[in-house]
């Protein structure tokens, strides 16, 4: 898979306003060897999701840990995420390919309510564009951009960051940067 190069015209963008999106998102995966960011429980047993207008449920994820934490800290995602996680959360990357690889161990069989959907913010607007995992992965296994052997389903220490709720600043941070 290679970034996408073709310049979009104005009418273009205008008319299709998710076409845009969809190319830096696609573009930001490549320039990231397909990683995304994702928020997450301390545990490690759980990654946010949010229910889609369909009532599927999609996996929030970033394409960069900036907008991450942008994100997480609006007044009403703040406000869930403390609810439900507390004042720690992880911030972790994520290869596709190795986040369909771990969800497909869960799998039991066609009718599992396994997450299928991840929904990717490339700007810190309220824009997300929807991508099915299992479909990305397999794009990108088929382009050899990742040798499927090369796939591995444990997250390196290095790849996840915590994020603690600071009282005084009202807002997530990270943990190295808390004083």
């Amino acid at each position: 898979m290679i970034k996408d190069f073709v310049k979009l015209t104005r009418k273009e963008i205008s008319e299709k306003p998710g076409q845009l999106a969809a190319k830096i998102v696609y573009n930001l995966m490549c320039d990231n060897n397909f990683d995304l960011f994702f928020i997450g429980n301390t545990l490690g047993n759980t990654l946010y999701t949010v229910q889609l207008n369909n009532k599927e449920r999609a996996i929030v994820c970033f394409t960069d840990e900036s907008i991450l934490q942008s994100y997480i800290n609006r007044e009403v995602v703040k406000k869930g995420l403390n609810n439900s996680y507390g004042d720690k959360i992880v911030c972790v990357k994520i290869n596709i390919c190795t986040l369909n690889a771990i969800l497909s161990e869960y799998v039991e069989d066609d009718m599992d309510e396994t997450v299928r959907t991840i929904i990717v913010n490339p700007n810190t607007k309220d824009y997300f564009i929807p991508l099915n995992i299992e479909l990305m992965s397999s794009l990108i296994i088929n382009s050899g951009d990742i040798d499927v052997e090369d796939i591995d389903t444990r997250v390196d220490a290095e790849d996840l960051k915590t994020l603690e709720y600071d009282k005084e600043e009202k807002r997530f941070i990270f943990s190295n940067e808390v004083s």
